[in-house]
């Protein structure tokens, strides 16, 4: 079970070679209860990358860890309070503590969020003294790694790219509608891949011709985009003007800039007017 525990840790942290990556996600995506586990550990590191956390239990444990003085006197006993005294007391306590706790914390000081790159705000130095770097302790249960501040936590979600049967048994099939009218799609292509880039967008080119169409009624086509888990509710629907040339060949081109996560994608081409499908393709936006 260790052994388990120490891959899992090493795929979070992205420590693994590409082939034991990509056994490790291939076993994602066919185990649900494998993926489930991977997911407890994501969020166990998730919870213990807090840096405030980490501040907060370093310093109980710095105090701790301190010896108690060997000539300390015996505490004299309090008076007994009355009744009423005895709530005075305990309010004062609560009030004190909860101040304590957030001075405390309000000098943890909060992660820098600010893109790579950008000179981070002047922040007012703090005058109280900084706890004594300590030893870990043997019996410290604070976990031996932490999540890498510098890498994401996870790799892309393995079943974004399980494939959908439905849509491709459509794709498979060809598409023609009533009026055996089609689209020919010259992009993108079947199974591409687009790349997002640094702010997470991805460009995708859809351009094609339609086919069978009297050149004399004007049409208007709906571009529609799925995920691989729902094939009746599209993410968006581009509405896609068709341009007839001296030939009465009807092309059409849109470009759309997409931010969605790492996954697998399709698309349809509707005649707005009678909804029929005349195309249907599939796009990967990176990969595992």
């Amino acid at each position: 079970m260790n052994d388990l525990y120490d891959l899992i840790e090493a795929y979070l942290n992205d420590d693994l070679p590409d082939d034991q990556r990509r056994d490790m996600e291939r076993r994602m995506a066919e185990d649900p209860a494998f993926r489930e586990e991977v997911e407890l550990h994501r969020q166990l590191q998730q919870a213990y990358a807090d840096p405030g956390r980490w501040q907060l239990r370093e310093a109980l444990a710095a105090i701790m860890d301190e010896p108690v003085p060997p000539d300390k006197p015996p505490p004299v006993p309090p008076a007994k309070p009355n009744q009423g005294n005895r709530k005075m007391w305990l309010l004062i306590a609560v009030t004190l503590l909860a101040g304590a706790g957030i001075w405390f914390f309000s000098h943890l000081g909060a992660p820098n969020l600010q893109p790579a790159g950008d000179q981070p705000a002047t922040q007012p130095k703090s005058t109280a003294p900084a706890p004594a770097p300590t030893e870990p302790s043997k019996n410290d249960p604070l976990p031996t790694n932490r999540p890498k501040s510098d890498r994401p936590i996870a790799m892309a979600d393995p079943e974004r790219f399980v494939p959908n049967p439905t849509m491709d048994a459509y794709i498979a099939g060809g598409v023609r509608s009533q009026e055996e009218m089609r689209a020919v799609m010259v992009a993108p292509e079947n199974n591409a891949t687009v790349q997002p880039d640094a702010q997470g967008i991805s460009v995708v080119r859809f351009a094609g011709r339609l086919e069978g169409a009297s050149p004399d009624e004007a049409r208007v086509l709906h571009l529609l985009i799925f995920n691989n888990r729902d094939d009746q509710k599209p993410l968006l629907t581009q509405p896609v003007q068709l341009r007839t040339d001296a030939n009465g060949q009807a092309d059409f081109e849109t470009t759309l800039r997409l931010t969605v996560p790492k996954g697998l994608y399709y698309f349809r081409v509707e005649e707005s007017k009678t909804e029929e499908m005349l195309a249907m393709g599939k796009f990967f936006v990176g990969r595992l």
